[in-house]
């Protein structure tokens, strides 16, 4: 008896200290949130591990939706969004005798709001007398959650925070500039538009990003160690994306604008591309959507060392080869440029707006694209400059001064300047005789003195230094792009190769000077011996002095160096003409990406190319030869290319290049309509993992173009898509080869038909012409 005594009075104490866990739900879903309209809505939180929640949305009272909490105490669940209507609506979750419910719930259009003071700046800072708001500013439609400043050393799950209606109370102590986005895309979409707000002053981008970044680039180690400490906020890698960005990863959103660079302007400018674009990459991955990102330069201010912030100001424009970005000028709506926050932020914020629009909305009216360097010629001693540009150039200036102009000698001097034809710009100086480079706004405080029509400034540029024409503007000039395909040099450090490296860098450096194409691609075994690092910058070098972008996809062979894949890449980036890049961490391989080419004119996108690792050799013992491209790889690629449809409201005229090709070239190597040599067989994966049967069912690939066979450079059709291999271009060869060396060119016009050839010393040859099938 008194052992039953004793059980029950101990199940009494611990039933009082250990009662169920409370159910929770992070901060971001509360009252008067606004969650994003789609097919679904996704909602979280926590509570007793092994326990059910329970969840009714008011628009489907007779739907209840159950998720299972884990042992982690974690639950998740997809719930169906209302059909129609934007609310508002209440949410219950039910978890035994727990119950929460939140209230005045909208559904529209959620975009977080990011970077460091020239974003956090509000009204209470003093807005310009322009902007500031003229009657009522209350707007129920539109809601703010600040997240509270934060930083932790882990990532976290929750933040501080409160959803706050738009009004006289609330507004002016949120970000101007994400307010008046805010408020234009509300006032267009007529959607109800929720803006988190997670920023802070004087921050540096490393802290915004998570660390498995530098776990995986570990050249920026020494340069965060010298990051001076500062008392006022954090400074180290990942702290703020941490506490204030990563709580929100569950979260379903429309896409994210930042403002940001100021506090990078310093020591590694030249380097602020790589982590910005490692930024956008992290959060689209953490997220799990190709989130839209859009983004302001930074303004002129006279306080910054060198010419570090126009060097900042380029680096920044290399992302925008990166799909979904897109990028706003600033400099002139700065009226001092002794202060480092101009007040001036409702243009701010409505060209981030206007941009997204335009992309996300199909706003076609807008015409949100500042004119941007295409080109330039010279005769005699007058350089002419190509923009392009939406609407017609005008001087924004009676007098146009931020230009300038050097000989070969490089020293620059102040250029006079004509606007002509409404997209030219004639320049020269007294002191030149013959230019040979150009320089506009290329300093740390000069304001634009030309726009377009749109009042929309001309974007600063050089030609003397890291490419213009890398910045992301992959364009159509006068209805065609042109695509130099290299493949196979085999380069090979030392000895008596030294001969054949020397052969093709002769030989790409005069296919480069006859051909001029807007692109170079390797397709993949192209260093393939120890010294890996040196060699790569020594193959590249041609397109860093001919200023010619290029991407590189690597091969098999490229595996059996002194340096990784990945480490190969990092010396590439060095490269300022370099577009390759990783679309997200999760994918197998390295260099899996994709660009735009866009209209030179409105630069709306036109035609898309996708680049894929092919990986080496099968790591399944059952299955013998080369690995096949992954699964993953083809599930992001559908997924790309449907992003790529709902842009530009169909699917885009794509190229797809990679090194092994696919088992299907096999089907079109007979084939009477075959154009070129098929000397040696197909030497294709084993599997088959359905990268062709995606891009039939995709309809946008028509052309897939393939290294690795070096007695092949034979085009054929398959299902209305072209298999293509290049032509060998390296003298180091590993077996017997017929095939005199050179390459393959690809010309694609923006209606998708395509022109391809091969090109070598001897001249061309073995001409194709595809017409692109209505689809």
């Amino acid at each position: 008896m008194k052992n039953k005594t004793l059980v029950l009075l101990l199940l009494l104490i611990t039933g009082s200290v250990y009662g169920q866990l409370p159910l929770r739900l992070p901060a971001v879903l509360s009252d008067h949130a606004v969650l994003q309209r789609g097919d679904h809505v996704r909602l979280w939180g926590w509570g007793p591990g092994g326990s059910t929640v329970c969840i009714v949305g008011s628009w489907r009272t007779s739907d209840t939706i159950r998720a299972r909490i884990g042992a982690d105490c974690a639950w998740s669940v997809e719930l169906p969004a209302p059909a129609v209507g934007n609310g508002p609506f209440t949410i219950d979750f039910i978890c035994g005798k727990d119950h929460r419910k939140i209230e005045d719930v909208l559904f529209g259009e959620v975009w977080l709001c990011s970077g460091q003071s020239n974003m956090e700046f509000n009204a209470r800072w003093g807005l310009a007398d322009g902007d500031k708001p003229i009657g009522p500013v209350e707007n129920p439609s539109i809601r703010f959650f600040q997240v509270a400043q934060a930083y932790q050393p882990y990532p976290a799950v929750d933040c501080q925070g409160e959803w706050k209606v738009c009004d006289a109370r609330t507004m002016p102590d949120f970000s101007s500039v994400g307010y008046f986005f805010g408020r234009r895309l509300q006032e267009t979409t007529k959607r109800p538009v929720g803006l988190i707000g997670a920023y802070w002053g004087g921050t540096c981008i490393q802290t915004w990003m998570p660390q498995s970044f530098f776990d995986k680039d570990t050249s920026f180690n020494s340069s965060n160690a010298r990051r001076e400490a500062y008392g006022w906020a954090p400074e180290a890698p990942a702290l703020l994306y941490n506490a204030m960005i990563h709580p929100f990863a569950p979260l379903k959103m429309a896409g994210v604008i930042w403002y940001q660079g100021e506090a990078n302007v310093g020591e590694g400018a030249e380097r602020y591309g790589t982590l910005f674009r490692g930024l956008i990459q992290s959060w689209r991955t953490a997220f799990g959507q190709s989130l839209p990102f859009y983004f302001a330069q930074i303004a002129p201010w006279n306080g910054y060392p060198g010419v570090n912030a126009a060097v900042l100001r380029e680096q920044q424009a290399t992302v925008l080869d990166l799909p979904g970005t897109g990028m706003v000028p600033v400099a002139d709506l700065v009226t001092d440029v002794a202060n480092i926050h101009p007040p001036a932020k409702r243009k701010v914020g409505e060209r981030l707006a206007d941009l997204a629009l335009k992309e996300q909305y199909g706003v076609d009216t807008l015409h949100p694209y500042a004119p941007s360097f295409a080109g330039f010629e010279v005769q005699g001693n007058k350089a002419i400059v190509h923009v392009n540009t939406s609407g017609k150039l005008l001087p924004a200036a009676k007098n146009i001064k931020p230009f300038q102009l050097a000989g070969a000698d490089g020293v620059f001097y102040t250029a006079n300047a004509k606007v002509y034809k409404g997209s030219e710009i004639w320049l020269t100086a007294p002191q030149v005789a013959k230019p040979a480079a150009i320089r506009y706004c290329f300093t740390n405080d000069a304001l634009p003195a030309v726009k377009n029509e749109y009042d929309l400034p001309l974007l600063p540029f050089r030609t003397d230094g890291k490419a213009p024409s890398c910045n992301g503007n992959l364009v159509f000039h006068d209805h065609r792009f042109k695509i130099l395909q290299f493949t196979d040099l085999h380069w090979i450090v030392g000895g008596d190769f030294r001969k054949g490296d020397d052969s093709a860098m002769v030989l790409m450096r005069s296919l480069l000077e006859k051909e001029k194409p807007d692109l170079v691609v390797f397709t993949g075994d192209i260093v393939v011996s120890g010294g890996a690092a040196g060699a790569w910058k020594e193959v590249t070098q041609p397109l860093a002095d001919m200023q010619i972008p290029f991407v590189v996809t690597f091969g098999n062979h490229d595996t059996e160096t002194d340096i990784t894949k990945q480490q190969a890449l990092s010396v590439i980036n060095t490269n300022p003409y370099n577009l390759t890049y990783n679309a997200g961490d999760h994918l197998p391989g390295v260099g899996n990406c994709s660009l735009l080419i866009k209209d030179g004119a409105d630069h709306t996108g036109k035609a898309a190319l996708f680049f894929f690792d092919s990986h080496a050799y099968s790591a399944d013992s059952s299955v013998k030869g080369y690995d096949w491209i992954k699964n993953e790889q083809i599930q992001w690629y559908r997924e790309q290319s449907m992003q790529y449809e709902k842009e530009n409201g169909k699917p885009l005229p794509s190229l797809a290049f990679f090194h092994i090709p696919l088992p299907e070239f096999e089907l079109v190597r007979n084939q009477p309509s075959t154009v070129g040599n098929a000397y040696e067989p197909v030497c294709a994966p084993y599997l088959n993992t359905g990268l062709f049967a995606a891009f039939v069912e995709r309809k946008d690939v028509e052309g897939v173009f393939a290294g690795h066979d070096h007695n092949n450079d034979y085009i054929g059709v398959l299902d209305s898509i072209c298999l293509a291999y290049g032509r060998k271009t390296g003298y180091n060869a590993p077996y017997h080869e017929v095939l005199e060396r050179g390459a393959r060119v690809i010309e694609l016009y923006d209606n998708g038909d395509l022109n391809t050839y091969i090109t070598a010393l001897s001249g061309r040859s073995y001409y194709f012409h595809f017409k692109r099938a209505k689809k």
